[in-house]
């Protein structure tokens, strides 16, 4: 944000590390107040008070500061225009330059429709632009969350949870390195970030840390690719569903990255951009030889009429007031045009950092929570075994208590003490009990 300052008018949305201090997990630090828009940044938004408090910017502004060496260089010549008109007027030897203002009244609605257009064009751009940067983390925040919560159930190995632990670093690191470095400097000579090979360990273990023959100037697509094909490897566990899934989320990461390559190298045509520019230029620059003849004799019938014969300060006052407004509509186009230089990616990339640690420490809180689960089903198993246990040395103690009535039952029998019917009704009931 630092190099996009001087470049752009910074909305409250490009919070700047001057307002607003954040750690290197994106968290806010003690006392800071986030300068994002939120319901009360809205409301001071659209308050009515901002009529007053954005009058500064029309002198001390970004875009005012970037016209003003052309606006001085305009009001210098308007001035050298009137110092010449004068000279002409007592002299009457000198060439007369003069124009009508009825071509500048026919093309300023040409002027006006060159630099709207563009000005739209550019914001469609930064819109676009804008939306793809959310959908690349979007998509990278959705496949870290499978990746976690996938890995999460109990017949996952603890082996594949570390694997899934290390995907979910180089998800980030990929991250990283399309928000810090590769729209930000989307060219063959940007060099490879540093973290580039603690990307590849992440994506597929410690041995892929020494780098990969043929990978010598990799890009995020490859990273992309490294993360996938570690997916495949290291998780076994998961099902295809669940392996397609993942792979949709790095697959959605590719395409909006392709887009954000096509406006890094397709600019809005050049043709329209030099012609609005040098139309703008030539009308500009000839602008005050018809507000010369204009203001001549303007004065008269005004309360300054001989206190001011001369036109110029008219002149050189239209003119600045007329090239403020059309230089700065064409240089907020120029400034929208490329949105990742403006954008604040870097946040998005600490904001996608604070939410990878909590979703790490929920997971940590659910492995902890499912060794809980184990130790006690091992108790309630071991509890059940033991219960188990005791009803067969009683349904054994019981088998052998039967069997010694049974047997004295059969001794009374014999010796003509019970009869036979006494004697098989009690052997029934004595069965009925096992």
């Amino acid at each position: 944000l630092e190099r996009a300052a001087p470049l752009v008018e910074l909305p409250v949305m490009f919070i700047s590390k001057e307002e607003l201090q954040m750690d290197e997990l994106g968290q806010l630090q003690k006392g800071e107040r986030p300068s994002t828009f939120d319901f009360e940044r809205w409301t001071q938004h659209r308050s009515s008070a901002r009529y007053y408090k954005l009058l500064i910017g029309v002198l001390f502004g970004v875009t005012s500061r970037r016209v003003f060496p052309v606006l001085l260089a305009l009001l210098g010549f308007s001035c050298l225009v009137c110092v010449y008109a004068q000279m002409c007027l007592t002299n009457p030897d000198l060439v007369t330059l003069q124009l009508p203002l009825t071509p500048f009244e026919l093309t300023a609605p040409a002027l006006g429709l060159l630099l709207v257009f563009r000005s739209d064009n550019a914001y469609a751009r930064f819109k676009e632009g804008s939306e793809l940067s959310w959908e690349i983390s979007t998509s990278i925040r959705s496949a870290m969350r499978r990746l976690l919560a996938w890995t999460a159930a109990p017949h996952v190995p603890q082996s594949e949870r570390e694997a899934a632990a290390e995907l979910v670093t180089g998800c980030s690191l990929i991250h990283g390195w399309i928000m810090n470095e590769h729209l930000r400097c989307a060219d063959d000579a940007c060099p490879v970030p540093g973290n580039h090979a603690d990307l590849l360990a992440a994506a597929l273990g410690a041995d892929a840390a020494g780098g990969i023959p043929g990978m010598s100037s990799p890009t995020p697509y490859h990273g992309l690719e490294a993360l996938s094909v570690g997916g495949s490897q290291r998780l076994p566990s998961l099902t295809d569903q669940e392996l397609v899934a993942y792979d949709e989320s790095l697959a959605a990461v590719a395409s909006a990255l392709g887009k954000c390559e096509s406006f890094l190298r397709t600019p809005i045509p050049l043709g329209y951009t030099r012609y609005s520019v040098r139309f703008l230029w030539v009308w500009l620059t000839l602008l005050p030889f018809a507000l010369t003849r204009t203001f001549c004799g303007f004065q008269a019938g005004t309360w300054w009429e001989g206190k001011v014969d001369e036109p110029w300060p008219l002149v050189c006052a239209s003119v600045s007031f007329i090239a403020a407004i059309l230089l700065s509509v064409e240089d907020i186009a120029v400034q929208i045009e490329e949105p990742f230089a403006i954008l604040p990616l870097e946040f998005q990339h600490m904001w996608l950092l604070r939410d990878m640690e909590k979703s790490r420490s929920l997971m940590e809180w659910v492995a902890l929570r499912q060794q809980g689960s184990d130790s006690e089903r091992t108790a309630v198993e071991t509890a059940r075994g033991a219960r188990a246990a005791l009803s067969m040395v009683s349904a054994q103690q019981s088998a052998a208590s039967a069997a010694e009535r049974l047997t004295q039952l059969r001794e009374l029998l014999d010796a003509g003490l019970l009869t036979d019917a006494e004697y098989e009704e009690k052997r029934r009931g004595i069965v009925s009990t096992l």
